[in-house]
C-alpha cells in the first residue's frame, strides 16, 4: 500500500499541476520581480530652484560679518560679487570648503598656487593657521592676487602699488571699459598687501624664514604643544616644532647669522643653534651628521646638517625650535611659509 502512493501522487500532480503548480510559480516570478525592482537604488530628482540673486545691501552686510568675524563658513555673497565685478575675465575662480585637517599650504600646494595667492583672494582671513572645517575659500586659477578697486584710483596708481608695468596689468584684465570703484583686478605673481592687521603681523614673520629642510615641504609630526611624551606618556611641553624627513634630507639655516653651537646635546642628539642677524635664535635636533662648527657665520640656506633620528627621538625628523629677540619661544608653526 505504501509503494502505490507515489504513483498516485504522481498521478494526482499530473493531472491538476495546471490548477496549482503553475499558478504558484508565476506567484513565486512575480513576488521576485517586485522585491527586486523595490529593493533598487531608486535615482534622486532634484528640486529645480531659480538662482539665487544677492543684492547690495547683502554683499555689503555680509563682507563686514567677514571682517568683523575673521571667517564665514558661506561665501556665497563675496563669491558671486568677484565672479560679476572680475574685469579678469579669463581668470578661474572657485568656492573650496575646508576638510578636516585642511590648511592653508595643503589648499595651496594641490591647487597647485602659492600660499600668497590664498591670502590674496581671501584678504578677510585673520589667520593663516586658525581654519574651521567647513570654512569656504576663494580660489584662483593662476597665482597672483585679487585688488579691490577703490574710489580714485587709476591703473598707473595700483600697478604702481604692486610694482609690476602698467602693461603688464592691462594684459591680465580685460579693461576696454576702464575701471571703476568696486571692479576687482588681478595681479599676478605678486605677494597680497590687503590684509587683517592680525594677519598681517603673522605673514611678516613667514618672510623671516627660509625652509629648514632643502628639498622643501614636509609634514608636522608634532606642533609646540603639552603633548603626551613618546617614551614615558607623561604629559610635557614640546618647545619646538617636529618636521618630517627622510635620510638623505639636507638641513639648512633658516635666516643668516652665526652658529652658537654645533655638536652632541643630550636628548637632542647630534644639533645646531644659530643665533641670527634679524634677532631670532633656531635650534635643529636629531641630526646624522653636522656640517658647521660653533663660532662660524652661515648664510640664509645654507646646508648645515643632514637629518637623523639621533639622541631621544622615535624616527627620522627634524626638531625645530625659534626663539624671538627676547629669547621667548616662538611657535615655528607661523614662520614657515615652505612647509606644510
Amino acid at each position: 500500500m505504501l509503494i502505490s502512493y507515489p504513483g498516485k501522487f504522481y498521478s494526482f500532480v499530473s493531472k491538476y499541476y495546471k490548477f496549482i503548480v503553475f499558478p504558484l510559480v508565476v506567484f513565486i516570478f512575480i513576488l521576485a520581480v517586485f522585491l527586486f525592482l523595490n529593493y533598487q537604488e531608486k535615482p534622486v530628482y532634484f528640486e529645480k530652484k531659480p538662482p539665487v540673486v544677492y543684492s547690495e545691501e547683502e554683499i555689503e552686510k555680509t563682507l563686514a560679518d567677514i571682517i568683523n568675524k575673521g571667517y564665514t563658513l558661506d561665501i556665497g555673497p563675496y563669491f558671486e560679487e568677484v565672479r560679476s565685478r572680475l574685469l579678469a575675465r579669463q581668470l578661474g575662480i572657485m568656492k573650496y570648503k575646508l576638510k578636516a585637517n585642511d590648511n592653508l599650504w595643503d589648499i595651496a600646494k594641490h591647487f597647485r598656487i602659492r600660499i600668497d595667492t590664498v591670502v590674496g583672494a581671501n584678504s578677510y582671513l585673520k589667520s593663516l593657521t586658525r581654519t574651521k572645517q567647513g570654512q569656504e575659500l576663494l580660489i584662483l586659477s593662476k597665482k597672483g592676487v585679487l585688488h579691490k578697486v577703490k574710489e580714485k584710483e587709476d591703473l598707473q596708481a595700483i600697478a604702481g602699488l604692486y610694482g609690476i608695468s602698467k602693461e603688464k596689468l592691462e594684459a591680465e584684465n580685460e579693461l576696454a571699459g576702464g575701471i571703476k570703484a568696486g571692479d576687482y583686478l588681478f595681479i599676478p605673481d605678486v605677494p597680497p598687501l590687503e590684509m587683517t592687521e592680525e594677519m598681517k603681523s603673522q605673514y611678516d614673520l613667514t618672510k623671516l624664514f627660509g625652509s629648514p629642510i632643502w628639498s622643501g615641504a614636509r609634514t608636522y609630526t608634532s606642533y609646540m604643544k603639552i603633548r603626551s611624551d613618546p617614551f614615558t606618556g607623561a604629559k610635557s611641553f614640546h618647545d619646538g616644532l617636529d618636521i618630517k624627513a627622510f635620510p638623505e634630507d639636507k638641513i639648512c639655516a633658516v635666516a643668516s647669522g652665526t652658529v652658537l653651537f654645533s655638536g652632541e646635546n643630550g636628548g637632542f642628539g647630534l644639533m645646531i643653534k644659530i643665533k641670527h642677524d634679524n634677532g631670532y635664535t633656531t635650534l635643529y635636533g636629531h641630526n646624522s651628521k653636522l656640517y658647521v662648527v660653533s663660532g662660524q657665520k652661515v648664510k640664509k640656506g645654507q646646508i648645515i646638517a643632514r637629518a637623523g633620528s639621533t639622541g631621544r627621538s622615535t624616527g627620522i625628523h627634524l626638531h625645530f625650535t625659534v626663539w624671538d629677540k627676547d629669547n621667548k619661544l616662538v611657535d615655528p608653526s607661523l614662520m614657515l611659509m615652505t612647509t606644510k
